[in-house]
């Protein structure tokens, strides 16, 4: 599985305990009708004022280039900020700049730094990115228990990218025994969640039989839901499980993906 904790995740925070006066709300606002560059000139005021949660909103919208020219520099910077003032969002946001070299020098270590940080704080995507660490070796030495561990608060909390990485370990019997059906079970809190590795992982237990009946064209569903995420990797076990389907199976199963909705949308 691919690094659990994207960029693309991170959303602009809609409360804020510290900031309870108009600019916040015009800035929500604003970015709720779709200019996130007037959002972003109305948290200016709050984050030069110390706001850490105008400071994290700040971040996104320059690393995220929506509604201003991408600017990882200003964004990492506000990140800095508001991470400096204990946020946990931010404090995550760094630990993926870090490990991406993402307007940074990559550098595991300051990512398992700040990824721990948020982790301690209970921020779900702190938790997994901690957890992605130490299953890889990356900035921490490699320890399947604590990925386990971490994996599972996240998990825990609804985090689907989480779920899925828990799940892989399942199927690997790293930090747990091997246990498809435990495996099936978390695959598919994180597939109903709309997370691509979730589906690709449920796709191929059900191509194969492993902890859920073998069923190709519930395989073949979770390969195209998967494939239409952009996991190509889905798309090309997709056309390996089409070959298995008849006509009648294989219309049915894409009909089954195009009337495919979250259970729980992100």
């Amino acid at each position: 599985m691919g690094n659990p904790v994207y960029l693309g995740l991170l959303g602009l925070l809609l409360t804020s305990a510290a900031s309870a006066d108009g600019g916040w709300a015009d800035g929500l606002a604003a970015w709720r009708r779709g200019e996130p560059a007037v959002a972003a000139e109305l948290f200016r005021p709050l984050a030069e004022q110390g706001d850490p949660d105008a400071q994290y909103n700040l971040g996104v919208i320059y690393t995220s280039g929506q509604g201003v020219t991408q600017d990882f520099a200003e964004g990492l910077k506000w990140f800095r900020s508001a991470a400096g003032r204990g946020n946990p969002l931010a404090e995550a946001a760094l630990g993926y700049a870090y490990l991406h070299g993402q307007g940074v020098v990559r550098d595991y270590n300051e990512a398992a730094t700040w990824y721990r940080k948020s982790a301690e704080q209970g921020y779900s995507a702190g938790q997994a990115g901690l957890a992605y660490l130490f299953a890889k070796g990356q900035g921490v030495h490699r320890d399947y228990d604590e990925a386990v561990k971490w994996y599972r608060k996240a998990a825990e909390q609804g985090y689907g990218l989480a779920q899925a990485g828990l799940a892989e370990l399942y199927t690997r019997g790293e930090g747990v025994p091997v246990d498809y059906e435990e495996a099936a079970a978390w695959y598919r809190k994180a597939a109903e969640r709309g997370y691509a590795q979730g589906m690709a992982g449920l796709g191929y237990l059900y191509a194969t039989g492993k902890g859920v009946p073998q069923e190709n064209r519930t395989a073949h569903l979770w390969f195209n839901l998967a494939a239409a995420s952009g996991d190509g990797d889905a798309a090309r076990a997709r056309d390996i499980v089409a070959l298995r389907l008849t006509p009648a199976e294989l219309e049915e199963a894409q009909l089954a993906a195009r009337a495919w909705r979250p259970t729980y949308p992100r």
